[in-house]
């Protein structure tokens, strides 16, 4: 394998971090103007369908040039405007796409080109598809010489090299946009969600869980971990988050779980539904941790179900199964109200049975309504 050249090897060092640090793409692009002789470069996205494209990154053309391309010559760009199929690995030079003699007498080069002193080019093509180009561009001014079949060359061994580099780097950048998308959805909704590790240290809250932990009324942060108002919710909140990241079992069972945690002001309780993530966190030293969500809603309960939460201990599906149950549903009616299968209904009533030491649901119903409830 022949040796590669220092300068080479010190961009291609320096792109493959480029691909997990988008911020180092600028010093790149400043190593390749150097390699290439090129006083003007920049990596280029062009839509075919909607002819449409951007900088994404560059070196000797400014942001408000950059801003130019984006909003008005993007659409122009007649080098890439062309009735050709792009293939990954092409070069080309601007004049064997499009005549030096046409090219002066366009909209791109008269108000975007040569305002930057930019003339001949010469384009690498990085990714191509029916819909979409993607190439490395490189610019010098009409004084200076063309581009020629050893500059074509050396581009195309470049673009060999860097291939791998440039991949990674859109694919990181897709990646980065879905997460971007998804944390926005997060962030807009009124309901607080926190994702935490198996030790209830907050990995994510949107803004809604910020505002509440903010309260310091249901549930705040006691040496970096969740924890409610009461040492008996802390501890089956931190019990339920280690069930489902898996952290009680050894992370090979998780299961997932809900909890209300009362307000000392008086105010609603709150009910957490804890939910096991398949998917752990990684942190910058590489490290995973199994998380799991915690989802914060109001509770919806009558007072004939507050009552049974709070004496029985019940949790908050069974004490809303139980209040439609005295309220007069069958145990089908209820559980088609409450949207949960027959045999979850069955195993809530069980349970239901056994904390209020009940045996029929006549005795259920007698026991709410001459409020027979233990002191507190």
């Amino acid at each position: 394998m022949p040796d590669v050249d220092p300068t080479i090897g010190e961009i291609l060092h320096l792109a493959h971090h480029a691909a997990g640090d988008p911020n180092l793409w600028d010093e790149v692009m400043v190593r390749l103007r150097a390699h290439l002789n090129a006083p003007l470069i920049a990596f280029i996205d062009h839509n075919f369908v909607t002819h449409q494209g951007e900088i994404s990154h560059s070196a000797g053309i400014d942001e408000r040039f950059r801003a130019l391309y984006r909003g008005r010559f993007s659409g122009k760009n007649v080098w890439l405007n062309v009735e050709r199929r792009f293939m990954p690995g092409e070069t080309f030079t601007g004049a064997e796409l499009v005549p030096n003699w046409e090219l002066v007498r366009t909209e791109f080069y008269r108000d975007w080109l040569r305002p930057l002193h930019a003339f001949h080019c010469l384009i690498g093509i990085t990714f191509g598809c029916a819909e979409e180009v993607r190439g490395l561009v490189a610019l010098r001014p009409l004084d200076e010489p063309g581009f020629d079949a050893e500059d074509k060359h050396e581009l195309t061994s470049l673009l060999r090299r860097i291939h791998c580099a440039c991949e990674l780097s859109a694919d990181f950048a897709a990646t980065r946009r879905k997460v971007d998308v998804l944390s926005d959805v997060l962030q807009a909704l009124s309901e607080a969600i926190l994702i935490v590790d198996g030790e209830c240290h907050p990995v994510f809250l949107n803004r809604a869980a910020e505002r509440l932990l903010a309260d310091d009324d249901h549930l705040n942060l006691v040496h970096g971990m969740l924890a409610a108002a009461s040492s008996h919710e802390t501890s089956q909140l931190r019990r339920l988050v280690a069930e489902a990241a898996g952290c009680a079992c050894g992370g090979m069972v998780r299961s997932n779980g809900e909890l209300a945690i009362t307000c000392p002001s008086g105010g609603r309780p709150l009910v957490l539904q804890i939910k096991s993530i398949p998917h752990s966190a990684v942190d910058r030293s590489g490290r995973h941790k199994h998380v799991a969500a915690v989802f914060v809603g109001t509770t919806e309960m009558t007072e004939a179900a507050r009552q049974l939460y709070e004496f029985y201990h019940l949790t908050p599906a069974e004490a809303r199964l139980a209040a439609l149950i005295v309220s007069g549903y069958s145990l089908h009616a209820a559980a088609s109200k409450l949207h949960i299968s027959k045999n979850t209904a069955r195993t809530h009533m069980k349970r239901i049975y056994d904390k209020t030491e009940m045996h029929r649901q006549v005795d259920l119903v007698r026991l709410v309504a001459n409020g027979a409830m233990p002191p507190h």
